[in-house]
């Protein structure tokens, strides 16, 4: 099967304000990518750098797309594939420095592969092929962001019969008093995201003070990948790694020294067939892994709820945005217990 790069396009758009360690954010942009094959089918790619938490940054992964289309880069516009491991090796030789870049490719060959049939017997082709068809018509738990206050959360929440997981993004303080408020509530538990804010000491301390509480996990308490990993061998089942881990062999190094939470952002992460790889090697060593977003459109937005499907017993942070409940269904396929919300305070 061939696959050919022919076009490129820049989305822009306002996002709910995240602050973190490094900076607040409020616009995201992606790239979609238009790839066909050797048929004239055609389909969109979405590479979704982020600057300072991806590996590459958006200019330098546009500047590569425009390298590729131009014909200067001695990197591949036009490639003919026989089977989708070999592609993969071919786009971590080629693209080893822009893994969002390759997440592209792979969204664009897996889809021209199942659309035209292509590569039937290839392995992942055809495990993928059948996962999507499962996907649709399974409901995952999945992520609900909502610009909800605590104070109406609770007011709306508190009493139902379902559970939730409250995810509270932490900025300049831990809000103790606010985790406190929450965790009281007997249907709650809470996912606190420091976004790496504490430095080792102060994160210690912090965990000491909250640990009690119905605490699900804290992803990335400080900046620095080691510390956390110190952080989740001292306090068993608490600490997650997310954004300190940039590449997948820090994933590896982390679940082989002790770590058992990810929260993993897909499309930072190189490729389909390393997220399918790492799912099973941490499944297979009793660690979680949470699919997580940050923001991506619709095209990979779509992938995240496929490798969201592959572990059905987690709540995902799937990012949806939404004002009432009553509106879960209709977005996407929810289980109504385990929803996980933005407090924003």
């Amino acid at each position: 099967m061939k696959i050919e790069l022919v076009d490129f396009s820049v989305h822009k758009f306002s996002v709910p304000k995240v602050e973190t360690a490094k900076e607040e954010i409020t616009e995201r942009k992606t790239l979609y990518l238009k790839f066909k094959n050797e048929y004239g089918h055609t389909v969109i790619g979405e590479a979704s750098p982020l600057d300072n938490f991806s590996l590459e940054n958006f200019d330098e992964t546009r500047k590569k797309v425009e390298s590729i289309l131009s014909g200067k880069s001695n990197s591949i516009s036009s490639l003919k594939i026989n089977d989708f491991k070999e592609f993969e090796n071919l786009l971590n030789e080629k693209f080893a420095n822009f893994p969002t870049l390759i997440f592209a490719y792979e969204q664009a060959f897996i889809k021209l592969a199942i659309n035209s049939a292509a590569l039937q017997g290839d392995e992942t082709i055809d495990f993928i092929r059948l996962r999507l068809n499962k996907c649709s018509q399974r409901c995952v738990k999945s992520a609900l962001l909502t610009s909800t206050d605590k104070a109406e959360f609770l007011t709306n929440h508190s009493r139902d019969n379902n559970s939730y997981t409250i995810k509270i993004k932490i900025t300049d303080k831990i809000g103790l008093s606010v985790i406190q408020e929450i965790s009281n509530q007997n249907n709650i538990k809470i996912r606190l995201d420091p976004n790496g804010i504490w430095k080792y000491d102060e994160a210690t301390e912090n965990i000491k003070l909250i640990k009690h509480l119905n605490i699900d996990f804290i992803e990335d308490p400080t900046s620095q990948l080691e510390d956390n990993i110190r952080l989740a061998n001292e306090f068993p089942n608490l600490v997650a790694i997310d954004l300190t881990a940039k590449q997948i062999e820090e994933f590896y190094y982390a679940l082989k020294n002790g770590v058992k939470i990810f929260v993993i952002k897909p499309m930072f992460f190189g490729g389909i067939g390393k997220m399918l790889d790492f799912i099973e090697e941490a499944r297979n060593k009793k660690a979680r892994v949470i699919i997580s977003t940050t923001f991506e459109n619709a095209i990979a937005f779509n992938w995240i709820k496929l490798f969201a499907s592959f572990v059905p017993s987690e709540t995902h942070g799937l990012g949806i945005r939404i004002n009432t409940k009553s509106s879960i269904n209709d977005i996407l396929c929810f289980k109504t217990k385990d929803v996980i919300t933005d407090v924003l305070h």
